[in-house]
């Protein structure tokens, strides 16, 4: 079984591989160095509200975002809190769901079963017409967190770490911007990420 010092360890490791490949998480800056010239490979999972698949080949802007349940920060419950306030910012723009959506990816499929992570989405009142929660077997979900250098480990025990990274995608699957998560001592920077929503609608 591996203990949670092991995933922290393995977890440190994996920074150090991505920070060589163009990531840089800094600790307080919201400001992420992304370097990915090549667009983001299209990719397919499973929709738990609705219980549908679903194709991130549809054209639209996406905020997206690797979470799971049994957070151990608070950073992903923290996040989608904000999550809810996007919805809502777009919606009175006319944006959600038609041109922009938001992805919330359980990156821990085992634990957080359909049913589960379909209540994790009622809880924020996540309306899948644009905030969709996305599972998928777990080569899946570690394929596309690995094109887009975020890392993360789990433990037998339940436990986990993980990179408090979302990306924002154009339209053509094209990684625009890296920005940070909320966490305890930080929120996002709400104005800055809806507005870049926005711009990318709009192109």
């Amino acid at each position: 079984m591996k203990s949670t010092t092991g995933i922290v360890a393995a977890l440190i490791a994996a920074l150090g591989i991505a920070l060589g490949t163009g990531v840089y998480i800094g600790s307080r800056s919201q400001a992420v160095s992304f370097d990915m010239e090549e667009p983001l490979t299209p990719f397919s999972m499973y929709e738990v509200q609705t219980d549908r698949p679903y194709s991130s080949d549809n054209g639209r802007v996406k905020l997206l975002s690797f979470v799971l349940t049994n957070c151990p920060d608070g950073t992903c419950p923290l996040t989608m809190l904000d999550f809810a306030e996007l919805q809502g910012a777009l919606t009175d723009r006319g944006l959600f769901g038609t041109d922009v959506e938001l992805l919330s990816i359980t990156f821990d499929p085992d634990r957080d079963t359909p049913e589960q992570f379909a209540a994790y989405a009622g809880a924020f009142n996540a309306n899948p017409d644009g905030w969709r929660f996305l599972r998928a077997e777990d080569e899946i979900v570690r394929a596309v967190a690995d094109e887009l250098n975020y890392v993360y480990a789990l433990g037998e025990d339940g436990s986990a770490v993980h990179a408090v990274l979302m990306y924002l995608v154009d339209r053509n699957h094209q990684v625009r911007a890296v920005r940070r998560m909320t966490t305890s001592n930080e929120r996002m920077h709400f104005d800055s990420v809806l507005r870049e929503l926005v711009a990318l609608a709009g192109t």
